[in-house]
């Protein structure tokens, strides 16, 4: 049993952290794709240039 729920941990909590790292990276390809300069990160992000 020890194992076994073991296992199914370390399961959950690696497809949770492979998840939100590839929704993370999915966010950011589309917002530079989207729209390169948006609010967040005009003048910030991409190193100032606004356009």
């Amino acid at each position: 049993m020890d194992t076994l729920q073991t296992v199914i941990v370390i399961a959950i909590v690696a497809v949770g952290v492979i998840g939100l790292v590839a929704a993370a990276r999915a966010v950011r390809v589309v917002q530079q794709y989207e729209r390169p300069t948006s609010r967040r990160t005009a003048g910030r992000g991409n190193g100032g240039r606004t356009g």
